[in-house]
């Protein structure tokens, strides 16, 4: 891509603006695609703006108003304006789309859109019933598509500035009407409340059959269902939760890292330390040093 409209490409980023485009309600769109482990940013807002990120791949956990989000592949999340908010995780791999509309003040135009049209989905959006849900093949679509059209037209023609504007209208409106979508099975339900047990206690041990058996599916159907939930199929799951544990015991407790890899029911110091630094591409002590420096 080009950088000659304030791009920012570096380290697993890309960032850029569709303001010059004349689209001034989408002053960012961004993607991260990330081969090493980040560090989480401090808690910021978003003044006057809505954010919406989609998950490619990656086990986020997403902070906001003092609430956590497990935030999987798959899904959206609308971060409302000006409320604090963060991605407390940058895991390795971690492929995310995302970015800032700009709500209009006043009567301000907003794409081209009849006031009416634009009123409904200002309040569609700022009002969204589910914060966090499961994005729609064409919610992805359309984020793809905002970048193959930013890279491939050329600047300052027609069809560019069409076709990205009703791409970005598009996926608005999708985002908007995605929230909106009913309510989640009981077996769905049911594999939240297992995948949110896990993560609150992942030392224990989680035979996929007793698993499966308390979501009345079968192991094969079960671990296929978790994967599309997580991202993850259960074992790797529950090793991504206990290194996460531990990234937490590592930085608020004393305790000798053998201590901390038996009681999270790793096999091995070794083995812990092996698949810590894999995720996190440090070593425990070195994560411990890190994390408790002043």
């Amino acid at each position: 891509m080009r950088d000659d409209h304030a791009e920012i490409m570096n380290d697993g980023k890309c960032v850029f603006s569709l303001a010059k485009d004349g689209i001034s309600c989408i002053p960012v769109l961004g993607r991260n695609e990330f081969d090493r482990v980040h560090q989480a940013i401090n808690m910021h807002v978003h003044r006057g703006c809505i954010e919406i990120i989609l998950c490619n791949r990656g086990e986020i956990v997403y902070e906001s108003c003092g609430k956590e989000y497990a935030f999987r592949p798959g899904t959206v999340f609308i971060s409302r304006p000006d409320e604090p908010h963060r991605m407390r995780t940058y895991p390795k791999g971690l492929s995310t789309f995302y970015l800032l509309f700009r709500l209009p003040r006043g009567n301000a135009p907003l794409l081209n859109l009849p006031p009416r049209e634009a009123r409904w989905l200002c309040c569609a959006l700022r009002q969204a019933p589910e914060r966090l849900f499961d994005a729609t093949e064409r919610i992805r679509t359309c984020f793809r598509q905002l970048f193959v059209l930013h890279d491939k037209l050329p600047r300052g023609t027609p069809e560019r500035a069409l076709r990205l504007r009703q791409t970005v209208t598009d996926l608005l409106v999708e985002v908007a009407l995605a929230a909106r979508m009913p309510p989640r099975s009981e077996t769905h339900v049911r594999l939240e409340q297992l995948v949110a047990e896990i993560r609150g206690h992942p030392e224990a041990a989680y035979p996929v059959d007793s698993l499966a058996e308390r979501t009345a599916l079968a192991p094969s159907v079960f671990t296929a269902r978790f994967r599309r939930l997580t991202g993850l199929p259960p074992h790797a799951f529950v090793i991504s939760c206990r290194i996460e544990q531990a990234k937490r015991e590592l930085a608020t407790e004393t305790r000798m890292v053998a201590d901390i890899a038996t009681r999270l029911g790793f096999p091995s110091p070794q083995h812990f330390a092996t698949l810590f630094k894999k995720a996190t591409g440090l070593s425990p002590l070195a994560w411990r040093q890190r994390t408790q420096s002043p």
